[in-house]
């Protein structure tokens, strides 16, 4: 590359900042952060690879015309990295990972039962799902869950088997086909355990898609959901993973599922305000700015 000329570098995680700050000698270099990389578990290198991570993201952020962040308590974070943040945070915005609203339908729904809905690539131990699943069980003849991923042997055996008469599985799905799907359910599950730093301030894809479906969500208790919902008011609840909080919780669900289905369509409306079509805008104002 060393004979090729940018008009611009940008670089989305911590492998390739400095990589992109190298190259971006004289020309316009901007950094997405998708997660707080400090705050997530070392690798191999306990003893150095946090602070290595800070060196460089303080040296990274430092040097880049603009930052973009996938959530605020993200931003918030990195800006601690700085004594004197005024310069960074000048530069800094957030562009939230929301889809294209084509991506999603509204359906009205009237099943007897309430639906409940999670996704992820991997249906496995360390998701918040062995926590939920017994307390559900107290509600199964009033619930169904439907999970959406490539489902763990073991997690099978050990979770799944046990209470699979209201639990149903489904393979991945493409990610069009997955946001449209999400229309046939009442209630998301966005089960996030706080078990590092950056889990607690990030953002999921799921919560966002449950915001665009219109769905009801239900969120675990970490400090990036809470600040979510308070700022999304009326959108869902958010609950420990203890047994108390969880039976708490889909109990009042239970009992006022039907204004929960009568406010979906508002709530999709609602969300149009966050689609990509809306936030891009921010994205497409940097690189005006800068081209």
């Amino acid at each position: 590359f060393k004979n090729q000329k940018f008009t611009g570098v940008i670089a989305h995680n911590l492998g390739a900042f400095y990589p992109a700050y190298k190259m971006a000698t004289n020309t316009h270099l901007q950094l997405d952060v998708e997660d707080y990389h400090p705050g997530e578990m070392p690798y191999f290198n306990v003893q150095f690879e946090t602070q290595n991570r800070i060196l460089i993201m303080k040296n990274s952020l430092d040097s880049a015309q603009n930052v973009t962040y996938a959530s605020p308590l993200i931003l918030e974070e990195c800006l601690k990295l700085f004594s004197n943040s005024n310069g960074v945070a000048s530069k800094s915005i957030v562009i939230n990972n929301c889809f294209l609203q084509d991506e999603f339908q509204y359906k009205a729904i009237t099943f007897k039962k309430i639906k409940l809905v999670w996704f992820s690539q991997n249906i496995a131990k360390g998701r918040g799902l062995e926590n939920l699943l017994p307390v559900l069980n107290e509600f199964s003849d009033h619930i169904e869950l439907h999970l959406i991923g490539n489902l763990y042997a073991d997690f099978n055996r050990e979770f799944i088997k046990p209470y699979n008469h209201w639990i149903e599985v489904h393979a991945p799905m493409q990610q069009t086909a997955l946001n449209l799907d999400l229309a046939n359910y009442d209630v998301g599950l966005a089960l996030e355990q706080g078990h590092n730093l950056n889990n607690k301030i990030a953002l999921s894809n799921k919560i966002w898609a449950y915001l665009q479906s219109g769905l009801f969500i239900f969120a675990t208790n970490t400090p990036a959901q809470k600040l979510f919902l308070e700022s999304h008011p009326n959108s869902g609840l958010i609950s420990g993973l203890d047994k108390q909080h969880l039976r708490k919780n889909i109990r009042y669900i239970l009992d006022n599922i039907a204004t929960i289905r009568a406010d979906k369509k508002n709530r999709f409306e609602r969300a149009k305000a966050y689609a990509w079509k809306v936030e891009q805008k921010k994205l497409k104002h940097i690189l005006e700015v800068s081209s």
